[in-house]
């Protein structure tokens, strides 16, 4: 794992370039959701454009925006990266991104038509949950965009950490 930590903050460029896309993606996906207060405010004035989004936040829209990133995600999750060979947090981040959606599955079978406000606790959690998705996509994305580290450097440290270990086996 020390491995991965240390690959994932080895370039600048690709948490940028990752970061990027995951600011343009995120804003544009949600434009319809802000749009929505606008456009009905437009049509009829009588509500405020807050209280749609926020009417429209209660009943669970973005447990369905989360959800929309949920097969992005476990495509970058399952992807076989040209840069490594294994990728081995693969097994913790796809059960980061199924349980989740487990979740959304669950609420939307309670409520299909998202039209009634769920509890709270359920909208509170809907926002953790775009929270971690957008996170995961960021940690994705940076793994996809790494390069792979050169040969000589690989082999370099590789026989350093053996001479290393061949020395302490004499010391015993």
């Amino acid at each position: 794992m020390k491995f991965w930590l240390k690959q994932f903050f080895s370039s600048a460029t690709a948490h940028r370039k990752a970061a990027e896309e995951v600011f343009f993606v995120c804003t544009i996906s949600l434009i319809p959701l802000f749009a929505l207060g606008v456009i009905d405010q437009l049509r009829q004035p009588s509500t405020s454009a807050g209280e749609l989004f926020w009417s429209a936040i209660d009943s669970g829209q973005l447990y369905l925006y989360s959800f929309s990133l949920f097969g992005m995600l476990f495509w970058l999750c399952q992807k076989e990266y040209e840069n490594f060979t294994r990728f081995e947090p693969r097994k913790y981040l796809m059960f980061l991104v199924f349980v989740p959606s487990v979740l959304i599955l669950i609420v939307y079978a309670l409520e299909p038509s998202m039209s009634k406000p769920l509890r709270p606790r359920f909208v509170n959690i809907s926002f953790a949950v775009y929270g971690l998705y957008t996170v995961l996509y960021y940690v994705l994305l940076v793994f996809d965009r790494l390069e792979p580290p050169a040969v000589e450097d690989s082999l370099r440290e590789g026989a350093g950490t053996l001479i290393n270990k061949y020395e302490h086996l004499g010391d015993r």
